[in-house]
């Protein structure tokens, strides 16, 4: 039996800082100051395999915890970072670690996933992206 996300103002079964190498993008564009804006998928219904300091670890996370509209809302302006932070983003760490931001998150119940847009502000993060160094 796999534990199961939990719904939660917080958390959805997902960090509430957004790596941007778990974001599998769908389309990268030039935003209006420089930056850039990505449409891509940062989480499906299904069994989700995490890899932290406690280890490797499974957990379903169903249609109803995924697309529950406190919790997609709770996405709207959360802090997207290269790589996994080990203690996530904070006020006090959030310059040190944060390349972007969460800026729409929308359900694609049909194909079991969750959509979101990011803007990326950060020169390095961009470069990444552009140059393909990461490309999700």
């Amino acid at each position: 039996q796999l534990p199961r996300a939990r719904r939660s103002s917080r958390v959805i079964g997902l960090r509430l800082d957004r790596a941007l190498d778990s974001i599998r993008f769908d389309r990268v564009s030039q935003g209006a100051a420089g930056g850039l804006i990505i449409d891509g998928v940062a989480a499906r219904v299904g069994v989700l395999e995490y890899d932290d300091a406690a280890g490797k670890r499974s957990e379903y996370v169903s249609p109803d915890v995924l697309f529950d509209a406190a919790s997609m809302a709770s996405l709207l302006g959360a802090p997207v970072t290269l790589g996994h932070p080990p203690a996530g983003v904070s006020p006090e760490t959030w310059r040190q670690h944060s390349i972007g931001t969460v800026i729409d998150v929308r359900a694609d119940q049909e194909s079991g996933v969750l959509r979101v847009k990011v803007m990326i502000s950060d020169a390095a993060a961009i470069d990444a992206v552009t140059s393909r160094k990461i490309e999700e």
